[in-house]
């Protein structure tokens, strides 16, 4: 980093990834946990037909949430030094997502019966109908999220994130056998009410006290700012939420529901790889936002520490699970599921690009650049869609995870291109790496082709990798590393 300027900025950065990698890293072992019970609960055949309805409800709520959360954490984060203000940025998009979240219910309501006709499976009638209140409590829980992060409160926002799943786990192991999938979304129906009520108190208070309406900004003012920073997210939910239900649905369609099973799950494998580039996205966005309003130049230096601290945490993650991919499928989900190893090795690789790929959108986002990410998500997935019908009814599933690799680069390629070109983020601490990933990977598939892939080699593999990456690091960078190491409890 350059300057005491940059060096605060890079500390704050890497003191709130600290906070939320510890909260991501508890949240997703829940979340694997509870894949697993479900897993071996249920059949494949089951995980597709559920895997339908999370992307519905997904796609519902992308549709739904017009970008308010995001709109939240940089509204906030630009608010913080007028409380009145804060207090009515608050208030507005609290009462917009409650009216909005009420409508998306009433829809999927109404829509449950005409979709489980188009999918040809009766009982996702139901299942959409109890989804309904799911959907409008987990709208209401985005927004307080984005607005917590606009405000600091990172702490409090990881901790709200460990209590959800823990309590979502406690109750898919408590109802997954007697109700399937339907006790699965009771139990999240719960644990989003409980998320609700554990952050509602706190942000509250961090608004500050009622000011008089002289103080106050326009209900309107502050609905049209938000609407300006939400519209590229909102649609750049749309993209994302839309293919995935699209490629679920068209693997429905051609392959069947229990491919859509093995896919699903592999896909919860490899997105182990987005915890670390989530919780660096925390605080970033945030902090982007604040060093572009003061005319900074931190919001260069912030991207490039993020995507170094990232590429040099996940390469070696992402070459474990590729290498170990297929024995821990069974290992976690069991024989049952062993059609879902090959996929999982190859999500695993599209998804180390898309860590990266997180860290650009977020500079992007906190630069007030969306836009620019809403068109390079736009041709990554155009690429994802073309792909998709063009060689899953040749190769199956290989050729879906052949499909994401390619998006995920081709997003990948085009986002760190923006960063050099329009916001001058240096690339050379990620090329640095280059070797040692290049290196990394070759290894990986020598193994493979070998036949000589599993966990004690990948393993191995991702050992080696990391002591060659921790040799390349500076003075100062290790020094941040084991500071956020003792953040998080480690010694």
């Amino acid at each position: 980093m350059t300057g005491p300027h940059a060096r605060g900025l890079g500390g704050r950065l890497l003191g709130g990834s600290a906070l939320t990698l510890a909260s991501s890293l508890l949240s997703r072992g829940i979340a694997l946990v509870q894949s697993v019970v479900v897993a071996r609960a249920l059949d494949p055949r089951q995980i597709g037909v559920f895997a339908i309805v999370t992307y519905v409800l997904g796609l519902v709520a992308a549709f739904a949430d017009l970008g308010l959360p995001t709109a939240a954490a940089k509204l906030l984060s630009e608010a913080q030094g007028g409380r009145g203000p804060l207090r009515q940025v608050v208030t507005t998009l609290a009462v917009a997502m409650l009216g909005v979240a009420g409508l998306a219910g009433l829809v999927l309501l109404a829509a449950a019966a005409p979709l489980a006709a188009f999918y040809a499976e009766p009982s996702l009638a139901g299942l959409f109908r109890l989804g309904a209140p799911l959907l409008v409590l987990s709208l209401l829980g985005a927004l307080a999220a984005g607005m917590l992060q606009g405000l600091g409160r990172i702490t409090r926002l990881a901790v709200a994130g460990v209590v959800k799943g823990l309590v979502a786990l406690a109750g898919i192991v408590l109802l997954v056998r007697p109700l399937g999938l339907a006790g699965v979304l009771v139990a999240s129906i719960v644990a989003e009410l409980v998320m609700w009520l554990f952050v509602a108190g706190p942000l509250g208070r961090a608004a500050g006290p009622r000011t008089d309406r002289a103080a106050r900004a326009p209900a309107g003012a502050v609905l049209r700012r938000g609407v300006h920073v939400a519209v590229p997210v909102f649609l750049t939910g749309l993209l994302v939420w839309g293919s995935a239900l699209f490629v679920r649905s068209y693997v429905a369609a051609g392959l069947g529901w229990a491919d859509v099973g093995y896919f699903q799950l592999a896909d919860a494998l490899a997105r182990v790889l987005l915890i670390l580039p989530a919780a660096v996205a925390v605080p970033l966005v945030p902090l982007v936002s604040e060093s572009t309003a003061a005319g900074g130049a931190g919001a260069a230096e912030l991207a490039r520490l993020s995507l170094r601290a990232t590429l040099l945490a996940v390469l070696p993650a992402a070459l474990f699970l590729y290498v170990a991919a297929r024995p821990l499928v069974v290992l976690a989900y069991g024989a049952a599921y062993a059609g879902a190893g090959p996929i999982a090795a190859l999500l695993v690789l599209a998804a180390f690009f898309q860590a990266l790929g997180v860290i650009a959108s977020s500079t992007l986002v906190g630069a007030g650049r969306a836009w620019a990410w809403l068109w390079i998500q736009s041709a990554g997935y155009a690429l994802l869609g073309l792909l998709t019908v063009g060689l899953v009814p040749v190769l199956g599933l290989a050729g879906l995870g052949m499909a994401h690799i390619a998006a995920a680069a081709l997003a990948l390629v085009l986002g760190l291109w923006y960063l050099a070109r329009r916001l001058d983020v240096r690339l050379d601490a990620v090329g640095a790496l280059a070797p040692v990933g290049v290196l990394g990977w070759l290894a990986a598939w020598g193994l493979e082709l070998a036949g000589s892939a599993g966990i004690v080699a990948g393993l191995a593999l991702a050992g080696g990798v990391a002591a060659l990456e921790w040799r390349g690091l500076s003075r100062e960078e290790a020094s941040w590393v084991r500071a956020a190491a003792r953040r998080v409890g480690l010694r």
